[in-house]
């Protein structure tokens, strides 16, 4: 629906739109004016070397804490860090500061100083009553930064589980796995926690703490759930760091009501090094689920598995007639990792190269059989049709795959050729050539006659050009090509 507006009307709305440009450049303008300040004083601090800690006493640099500008500030949290601990008694008092920005910067800068201000440690375990919440997050990072050291320090910041500021649970949780031992018990406590969050959290920082607790695989597995999200994916890295232990769970997983549970188990099983064998017949079964990223998770794992999961070879042969094409695309590498001398799957990919209504099945055809090596030679007929077909990309392949299979670099001139004289683009011709070397010679006269072409994006002729220097530096120059 057209929506028709007064002519008063649409003053004010023009009028309401440059006063929001303005306000966003105002707002852009002042953030690089900022920016500016704080690298040109960065230079003149130290004349392009490393902070001088003798600039300004430590009182003078803290008053600069409640400077309206954000190069002063940085600059004070630069310098103070750089005295080290000269700087930590005063930090320390500026905790208890009226100023909230004051104690939240001095929590900051004991962080930046680390490990060497643990003298600290009880007052930042103090500031994690604060009031304010940047205060109080910035205490925990400063917590993660120097270490956390005693019970006390781990009673302080396990009352911050509780807290409703994710954030802060968050920080809590990366400051409590730096007391290792001392803090397993109130980390194995947290994954019971109501936030899917910190439960994953938790579980994470206890996979590097105490790998052996049997309470972190549920939590890892149960985040797998979660629909390709952070915590998805940051679950699966952790799940890397058991080794085989999740293996029983994932495979289990296969089974799982929840589609994103299967997709998740059938993705890393496969991705394992080395992959276990014990999930092949549970990936096998994936082939046959209703999901497509399912059923796609499970073929690309099996290839992973190679000769191993030759029983499932007749189910990927089944997906060379899905009504998907992406399916009868991949299914084909699949089955050749896993039985590189299959000789039904070369007579299957001449079939889907001169039968298939897809163009990106023509391709991967055309990928597969030149991967295959002497076995695929009976394809050469199918491949050179293929290498005159209509789309580019299928032509690229088939060149590439002909000069694979006959080890004759003339074999694969003419689909190049072809492509050359389309406007289309030609990188993944371009790639083929880079491969072929000098013996691509011949094929300069091409490469110019594109360059010359009318109607080629800059980026294509440019890269074209940089070909032609690489195979025929004179021809270049004879061009002109820069």
């Amino acid at each position: 629906m057209r929506i028709r507006l007064s002519k008063s009307r649409q003053i004010e709305v023009g009028l309401l739109l440059g006063l929001i440009a303005l306000l966003i450049g105002l707002g852009i303008w002042w953030r690089k004016r900022e920016w500016q300040e704080y690298w040109a004083e960065s230079a003149s601090w130290s004349g392009g070397a490393s902070f001088n800690a003798n600039s300004g006493s430590v009182d003078d640099l803290i008053d600069d804490f409640t400077s309206a500008s954000f190069s002063v500030r940085t600059r004070a949290i630069e310098l103070l860090a750089a005295k080290g601990t000269d700087a930590v008694p005063r930090l320390v008092k500026a905790l208890q500061s009226e100023d909230s920005q004051t104690r939240k910067l001095a929590a900051l800068t004991l962080g930046r100083i680390g490990p060497s201000a643990n003298s600290a440690l009880p007052d930042l375990y103090d500031a994690l009553k604060d009031s304010d919440a940047a205060v109080l997050q910035e205490s925990l990072a400063s917590l993660k930064s120097i270490g956390v050291n005693s019970e006390v320090g781990v009673a302080a910041i396990a009352r911050l589980l509780n807290s409703e500021n994710s954030d802060t649970r968050r920080l809590a949780v990366s400051a409590l796995a730096t007391a290792n031992e001392a803090s397993v018990s109130v980390l194995t406590s947290a994954l019971e926690h109501d936030d899917p969050a910190t439960r994953l959290h938790a579980a994470i920082e206890l996979a590097q703490i105490s790998p052996d607790s049997s309470a972190i695989l549920p939590v890892l597995l149960d985040a797998l759930k979660e629909e390709r999200s952070r915590r998805n994916n940051t679950a699966l890295s952790a799940l890397r760091s058991l080794g085989l232990r999740p293996v029983p769970g994932l495979i289990e997983m296969l089974r799982d009501h929840d589609t994103v549970a299967r997709q998740s188990a059938a993705e890393f099983l496969g991705k394992m090094n080395p992959p276990p064998l014990a999930a092949i017949p549970g990936l096998i079964q994936c082939l046959k689920d209703s999901d497509a990223p399912v059923k796609s998770h499970a073929m690309l794992s099996l290839q992973n598995f190679g000769p191993d999961a030759i029983d499932a070879v007749p189910q990927l042969f089944e997906l060379l007639d899905d009504e998907d094409w992406s399916f009868r695309a991949r299914a084909p590498r699949a089955i050749s990792k896993i039985d590189p001398e299959n000789r039904q799957l070369v007579e299957r990919l001449i079939q889907q190269i001169r039968r298939d209504v897809n163009s990106s099945v023509h391709r991967e055809a055309a990928v597969t059989l030149g991967q295959m090596g002497e076995i695929a030679r009976i394809a050469i007929p199918a491949l050179q049709e293929a290498s005159q077909n209509d789309e580019d990309h299928v032509q690229t392949e088939a060149a590439r795959a002909l000069w694979q299979l006959t080890g004759d670099p003339d074999a694969a001139f003419p689909g190049l050729r072809s492509v050359l004289k389309s406007q289309r683009r030609h990188q993944d011709a371009l790639e083929v050539i880079r491969e072929l070397g000098p013996s691509a010679k011949p094929l300069v006269p091409d490469l110019l006659e594109a360059y010359r072409m009318r109607g080629i994006g800059v980026t294509d002729r440019r890269h074209i050009g940089e070909v032609v220097k690489s195979l025929d530096a004179q021809a270049a120059r004879r061009e002109g090509i820069p």
